[in-house]
């Protein structure tokens, strides 16, 4: 099982340029470089916010990973 320190030593991928995002992964201590993403967001015709938040969450986090194919995203 991983420690706290294995799991704060590695280094990854924040596919996201909102300094909120950024700001709580410093206070929790981990190491990152934020990637913006330039998937174009989508709004689900369902009119469901969380479903499209999730949808577009995914969207960019595999947009972003398909250019960092070892790190952490």
């Amino acid at each position: 099982m991983p420690t706290l320190k294995s799991i704060l030593n590695k280094q990854y991928i924040l596919a996201s340029a909102s300094p909120r995002r950024a700001g709580l992964l410093k206070q929790l201590g981990f190491k990152f470089v934020s990637v913006e993403s330039k998937a174009d967001e989508m709004e689900i015709p369902d009119n469901d916010p969380v479903h499209s938040v999730r949808h577009n969450s995914v969207l960019k986090s595999r947009t972003v990973a398909s250019l960092f194919k070892k790190e952490i995203v």
